[in-house]
């Protein structure tokens, strides 16, 4: 999974699924970092989505895409 965030000051970057960062999400160009929040819902996110990834390749039935259906 890649979740892509672009930063107020026009730059954009990847998280990852393989996010290990135990700080806040900075951006790499300004340095301006996400609201607590935000970073903490992102990483909450990734770590739900990392879980239920390994429970469906435990089983070898099911296969799992996330899709933003609100993008056209």
């Amino acid at each position: 999974m890649k979740l892509k965030i672009t930063c107020r000051c026009g730059s954009e970057f990847d998280i990852l699924a393989t996010l290990k960062n135990r700080g806040p999400i900075v951006c790499p160009s300004c340095g301006v970092e996400l609201p607590n929040e935000m970073s903490t819902d992102i990483k909450t996110l990734i770590s739900a989505y990392n879980t239920l990834k390994k429970k469906m390749n435990a089983c070898d039935l099911y296969e799992i895409q996330i899709i933003d259906s609100t993008k056209n």
